[in-house]
């Protein structure tokens, strides 16, 4: 009777390890393609950027540091007595999706408990922002910064993803890094 016991005591060990081996194995699925969905919707915002440089907007600020043109920003804004990058401003002050400082993409999404209505909920997937690099001289080509941020599947995973862009008569991609 005893040895039955310890047998079946064991068997249930080496079950509940195998249980909690395909739960840690789900969480790092899911946490792959949450991470992989965010690196996605940053690259899609990159792309929207991308065509609105055909626009030409205008790059410059207020006084309360909101783009006159929503999400076109000069390289560099006056802080006081120094000048401070304008991506990482918008980093450091958690303003990646804010309406006045980017340009925001949402999702439609119907509420699951009222799949009836016309309601619907809008959900942030991503934003994008674009600055205008100084240059030395004054020629037809400039360049600019795109700073895209990504939303995952969870709302908490985010991609932010980077580019340098060329444009004379159209755009062309210099450079491309994932910085989260």
């Amino acid at each position: 009777m005893l040895l039955c016991l310890v047998v079946i005591s064991l068997l249930a060990n080496i079950s509940l390890l195998g249980m909690d081996n395909a739960i840690h194995s789900n969480r790092l699925t899911t946490s792959f393609m949450s991470s992989s969905i965010a690196l996605q919707r940053a690259q899609r915002a990159i792309n929207l950027a991308e065509v609105a440089i055909d626009l030409q907007a205008e790059f410059t600020v207020n006084s309360a540091f909101e783009p006159v043109s929503q999400g076109m920003f000069p390289q560099f804004y006056n802080s006081g007595s120094r000048l401070q990058s304008t991506w990482q401003q918008l980093l450091k002050n958690d303003l990646c999706f804010s309406n006045k400082h980017t340009v925001m993409q949402t999702l439609e999404v119907k509420p699951a408990s009222k799949l009836n209505r016309l309601s619907t909920h809008k959900k942030l997937i991503s934003a994008y922002m674009i600055e205008h690099l100084l240059s030395q001289r004054k020629t037809a080509t400039s360049y600019y910064r795109i700073t895209a941020c990504g939303v995952g599947l969870d709302g908490f995973t985010l991609a932010i993803v980077q580019t340098m862009v060329r444009y004379e008569t159209s755009w062309q991609r210099v450079s491309w890094q994932q910085i989260r």
